[in-house]
């Protein structure tokens, strides 16, 4: 697997150079057109993903702002906010729930690490003495963060419930629905284990937690050749995240 649709064309490009005639035996893809053919391939194991409607981004954001806007107008946000534009934090919001959707964090689970940075707040608070302006400064800051935290796991939660609520998925929801079938399915991943015998991963630096966790379930899979054949090509300092 790449990362875009550009490095598919290009590396089934070089593929076709070096092997001629055979190069089509091996397939070229970035894991979210990988997880679109499994859900193809075994539609009636996805029965309830293929019954729902894409949603792009155009659309995310509009759920989003819909949230938002109940949100504030029922003061029950105030920190991802502004006096003079509601919406002002909109797309850093999205981009922060993409990002735990994409490592796998439920907002349960946000909840959870919310909770555990509180706590470690609470000791970095408890070594300065109260009666230093140092004490004051970093409890409101840690108090602000934390509600931030607190408020963005509100949107998430709701935003979530909005999607199903309305039969609707987003891109990273495509992901999440083969790490969730993946987990449970145990012929689905004896069948890809099979199926792939040796794996390369192209720009690994940009491979998020539930992408790993796909490719690791079906590593951890025996099989009659029990192989476990993995490649990957990163480079740190062109990192996105």
């Amino acid at each position: 697997t790449t990362f875009t649709e550009a490095w598919v064309i290009a590396i089934k490009k070089r593929l076709e150079a070096f092997l001629w005639a055979d190069w089509y035996k091996i397939n070229v893809s970035t894991i979210h057109s990988f997880c679109q053919d499994v859900i193809n391939t075994f539609p009636e194991k996805f029965l309830e993903f293929k019954a729902w409607t894409p949603i792009d981004d155009v659309d995310s954001l509009e759920v989003l702002k819909n949230i938002i806007d109940n949100l504030v107008s029922n003061w029950e946000i105030k920190e991802l906010t502004n006096e003079y534009d509601r919406f002002f934090y909109l797309t850093d919001i999205k981009s922060r729930i993409w990002t735990l959707k994409q490592e796998w964090i439920t907002f349960d689970e946000f909840s959870q690490k919310i909770k555990d940075q509180s706590e470690k707040y609470i000791e970095i608070l408890g070594d300065i003495k109260p009666t230093l302006k140092k004490y004051e400064s970093t409890k409101l800051s840690q108090e602000k963060h934390i509600n931030k935290l607190n408020e963005l796991n509100i949107i998430y939660k709701k935003y979530q419930e909005v999607l199903a609520q309305t039969s609707r998925y987003d891109f990273n929801d495509m992901i999440n629905f083969v790490v969730a079938k993946f987990r449970i399915d145990a012929d689905l991943r004896y069948f890809y284990a099979e199926k792939y015998e040796f794996i390369m991963l192209d720009e690994y630096q940009d491979t998020n937690n539930a992408q790993n966790t796909i490719i690791d379930l079906i590593l951890s899979t025996e099989t009659d050749a029990n192989s476990q054949n993995i490649m990957v090509v990163g480079d740190d300092d062109q990192s996105i995240y």
